[in-house]
Parts: C-alpha cells; sequence; structure tokens
C-alpha cells in the first residue's frame, strides 16, 4: 500500500477546508427575498421620522409588526430584534389581526393576508404608521411602502401622500433608491 506524504495529506486537508468553507459562504451571502425585506424593514426605521406623539416617551421602542402567517416573523426577529436605532430598542412582534397592531410603528402586512389590506389602510392610513406589504400595488392603493421584485431583486415604492397623510417623514437618502408613487 502506497502512502501519501504528509505534505500531500496535509494539502489534501487544506483544499477541502477551503472548498467547504467557499461552499457555506456562499450559502449565507445567499439571502432570500425575506432576508432583504426584513432588512429594508429595520432601514426604514432608520430613516424614517415618526412624530413624538407615536411614542410614550423618548426612549420608547419602535415597534415592528407582522400581520401574517408565512413565517416572516421569525426572520424579521432572527434579523431586527434587539437592535437599536439611537436611544430606541427595535422590538419586532407577530400580530394575529389589524385591531391588535395598534401601537406599532410599522406594520407589515404578509401577502399570506392579501384580504386584510382594504382594512389596515382604513385603520392606518392618517396615523402615524408605516404601512408596508409585498402585495401588488400596495402603495398605489394607499399604503406607505411597497415591496416590489425588479430583475430578481428585492426593491420597494414609497407613497409620498401616504407618508405625509401618516405624519411620517422620509429620509432623502430613503427616497433615492425607492421608486415614488406621489
Amino acid at each position: 500500500m502506497r502512502q501519501f506524504p504528509i505534505r500531500n495529506a496535509l494539502l489534501a486537508v487544506v483544499v477541502a477546508f477551503v472548498s467547504m468553507t467557499a461552499v457555506w459562504s456562499l450559502q449565507a451571502f445567499a439571502a432570500t427575498a425575506s432576508d432583504v425585506q426584513a432588512a429594508y424593514l429595520f432601514n426604514f426605521v432608520r430613516f424614517v421620522e415618526w412624530p413624538d406623539s407615536a411614542f410614550a416617551n423618548p426612549t420608547a421602542p419602535v415597534r415592528i409588526c407582522v400581520l401574517g402567517d408565512s413565517g416572516f416573523i421569525d426572520i424579521a426577529n432572527a434579523s431586527i430584534d434587539g437592535k437599536s436605532v439611537g436611544d430606541r430598542q427595535v422590538v419586532v412582534e407577530g400580530t394575529s389581526d389589524v385591531l391588535s397592531s395598534r401601537g406599532c410603528h410599522i406594520l407589515y402586512v404578509d401577502s399570506s393576508r392579501r384580504g386584510d389590506e382594504s382594512e389596515v389602510l382604513a385603520t392606518f392610513g392618517r396615523k402615524s404608521v408605516l404601512t408596508v406589504s409585498d402585495t401588488e400595488d400596495f402603495a398605489k392603493r394607499g399604503g406607505v411602502a411597497n415591496f416590489i421584485t425588479v430583475d430578481d431583486k428585492v426593491r420597494f415604492v414609497i407613497n409620498i401622500k401616504a407618508a405625509d397623510a401618516a405624519g411620517l417623514k422620509i429620509s432623502s437618502r430613503l427616497l433615492r433608491i425607492a421608486q415614488v408613487v406621489e
């Protein structure tokens, strides 16, 4: 039986390790649409200003509520919950119906709750809530933000009139990368 020299054996181990690391890295960077949407939600917190009256006090948390059944809440929790913006902690929570979403600063309506969008818009249209969905034309129908897919990339649409009606100030930095609905 022929034995490999130690040098060749070490080289084989190194090549195997590098190959495995490359595969793991590619898997880590292959973000899903839901991962990207969760990241956008956190950035909305960073680049949207709510009126002081939307919070109980200057250090009250920013509440992101997820209305839906798709498992997005787990992804949002994993990537957002516990982070802070300024003096405010960001909290992610699931909600089972529109009425229990009162007190939220961002309300994400998952496509699994498509039928609830009209109620969301009627309930929160003029309240200081950034309403977001991934369903078609949500922003055109009065939501503040709408996730869309363009060339297999997640993008978003912002409805400036809806944001103004809700008393939200959206940073020009965020508007620069958005499609805008007037």
